[in-house]
């Protein structure tokens, strides 16, 4: 599934980037994830493309820090930006390996 690509230095307000590792695959790097009831880990990538892990394969998250910034917006809000400016590079769509999709199945391996 498509989407807009997430811009590191304008996240959505809803957004929690985060580190996934993920079995059979390694560490994937996503600009939001939400932990469903079933726990299954719903992911947006920053290509802006949406993948679900089963439980058994997101074997550990940690959040990504983000920060508030700049002036406030007509709605009273500031903009929010991944807070590190090294993880911001990462997840520039120029990052060397930034194309490999997660696979919710596992691949061959799994």
């Amino acid at each position: 599934m498509n989407g807009d690509r997430v811009d590191p230095d304008n996240l959505p307000q809803s957004h929690s980037p985060a580190v996934i590792e993920v079995r059979n695959q390694g560490t994937v790097y996503v600009a939001d994830h939400t932990i469903l009831d079933s726990g299954w880990v719903s992911v947006r990538e920053w290509s802006g493309d949406r993948a679900k892990i089963p439980p058994q394969r997101a074997l550990a998250i940690r959040r990504v820090p983000t920060e508030h910034y700049g002036e406030r917006d007509e709605s009273g809000f500031r903009p929010m930006r991944v807070a590190d400016e090294s993880w911001r590079a990462e997840a520039s769509p120029d990052t060397p390996g930034r194309d490999e999709p997660i696979r919710a199945d596992g691949g061959k391996d799994a």
